[in-house]
């Protein structure tokens, strides 16, 4: 059945040909995954996308219109997905600063960190001691490129050549970094994100 047409194989899933499924399955799945993936640069997600397409296109295979080729379809669908997913991130990216900027709000107007706020003051030191921990527990050339970009407020170029190492790693550790510390740190949110991403 693997030499079977897409437009076969479309029939055959139509009459509930699970034979059929499986093979456009392994002939797509690789190639979407991978497009997804330079969509939206997260693995995880790109796989997620492309796994929902298959689990719908099973679930809805008697009334699928597929109008052109099998492969065409398979592809708009996926780049509709990730179009749609890049907004949700940049819709919950605002929804978060504004939790930010809210709470940095109240942060001054409640917390003067002075004696008359001591469990403020409690609560600031337990953050600071966190995220120093945090920190301190990064691979160490991760580490080395967070610092020099959140505390030496160096640019990506800049500490490339520091540390002797390519613009992309620089980017990467980074991300790896952001990726750790969030997770490491997520009790502590909304703050945690401000010192992260506006530190």
């Amino acid at each position: 059945m693997s030499d079977f047409q897409d437009a076969d194989l479309v029939l055959k899933i139509k009459k509930d040909n699970q034979s059929a499924f499986e093979v456009v399955f392994l002939r797509y799945y690789s190639s979407l995954c991978s497009y997804a993936f330079s969509i939206l640069g997260n693995k995880d997600t790109a796989e997620e996308i492309v796994q929902d397409l298959f689990v719908r296109l099973w679930e809805n295979r008697h009334n699928v219109e597929i109008t052109n080729s099998l492969k065409a379809y398979l592809y708009r669908t996926v780049h509709n997905q990730c179009i749609n997913q890049l907004e949700s991130w940049k819709i919950r990216n605002q929804y978060s600063k504004k939790q930010i900027q809210a709470y940095e709000k109240n942060l001054v107007e409640i917390t003067p960190f002075a004696e008359d706020y001591p469990i403020a003051n409690l609560i600031a030191q337990e953050l600071e001691d966190k995220i120093q921990k945090s920190i301190d527990a990064l691979p160490d050339q991760c580490r080395q490129v967070f610092l020099l970009i959140r505390m030496q407020k160096k640019s990506y170029q800049e500490v490339a050549s520091k540390l002797g190492i390519s613009l992309n790693t620089v980017k990467t550790q980074m991300q790896r970094a952001v990726f750790k510390l969030r997770d490491m740190l997520q009790e502590y949110l909304p703050v945690m994100l401000a010192f992260i991403y506006f530190g």
